[in-house]
């Protein structure tokens, strides 16, 4: 063993220097580092959208109990508020799925419910603020604050996938 090689007998580089993370990779192109911080940037997304929809799909359970509809003036009372809510669920399931499946409409109704999710978080608290009854019971005051914290966080990660795709070569069709 020469001087300069000393150290690195049995190293998983078989005795040669470190290059590139692509250089060091016995995987085929395509696979590797990058591709397993995309697997797993993706399946934080999944976990993300799938906790801030439930968190928003529980405040609108919530939102029920406060009568939201008067908030925004909406005729119609619990009845068309159901109504209304029942096409949002749909997306939001659909969402779920188009994100499980990896599809570009996943991530921009990722993005939606995100948007959603801000939404509902300063719209409350701008009420919250004014003096508002409303959504001041703990549980209703921990949803709120649990969408502050993930509707950002999913913003951020759709964006990121979003972003992503759109450098992606397409492949030919």
């Amino acid at each position: 063993m020469s001087t300069s090689r000393a150290g690195t007998a049995g190293c998983r580089h078989g005795g040669r220097r470190a290059g590139t993370p692509e250089e060091d990779s016995d995987d085929p192109p395509g696979h590797g580092r990058a591709a397993e911080t995309a697997v797993v940037s993706g399946l934080l997304h999944r976990r993300v959208y799938a906790g801030n929809a439930t968190v928003l799909l529980c405040h609108q359970v919530d939102a029920a109990y406060w009568q939201e509809w008067t908030l925004f003036g909406l005729p119609g009372g619990v009845q068309l508020f159901v109504l209304l809510n029942a096409p949002i669920v749909l997306l939001v399931l659909h969402g779920a799925v188009a994100l499980g499946l990896g599809r570009r409409s996943g991530d921009v109704l990722s993005a939606v419910l995100a948007a959603a999710g801000l939404f509902a978080v300063v719209f409350h608290g701008v009420h919250l603020l004014l003096g508002d009854d409303a959504f001041r019971l703990p549980v209703s005051l921990g949803l709120l604050a649990a969408t502050a914290v993930l509707s950002p966080w999913q913003a951020a990660l759709a964006g990121r996938a979003l972003r992503s795709r759109a450098r992606a070569p397409v492949a030919p069709a």
